[in-house]
């Protein structure tokens, strides 16, 4: 006889947004710092750069991916969101390219 087994758990609400001073602290970063890698373009759909911020999830790994860029291959800030760019755009021709392979695999069944 198989013995079934009751998991008991708790959901726990999901931290929604991250503050500036949170990432700064985070990262060991100085305020300077992350402002300047902001005002690059780091974040495109930010309209104005402050101290003040909440960060989103996704934005926040944006920002996680380039400090481990700077700190593990030396990058400085310009260096940094070129290679987040290029990034984005890698995956963003994977996206299209996984739609044209579905296209083809249609027509060719």
């Amino acid at each position: 006889m198989a013995k079934n087994t009751i998991i008991i758990g708790v959901l726990v609400e999901e931290q929604n947004s991250i503050s500036f001073m949170e990432i700064c602290e985070t990262y060991q970063v100085s305020e300077s710092q992350l402002l300047d890698i902001l005002n690059l373009g780091l974040i495109p759909s930010l309209d104005s750069v402050s101290k003040d911020l909440e960060f989103d999830r996704q934005t926040f790994e944006r920002i996680k991916i380039a400090f481990r860029l700077q700190e593990d291959l030396g990058l400085n800030a310009e260096g940094v969101v070129l290679a987040i760019e290029l990034l984005d755009e890698v995956a963003e021709l994977n996206r299209e390219l996984e739609v044209l392979k579905r296209h083809i695999s249609r027509w060719s069944s």
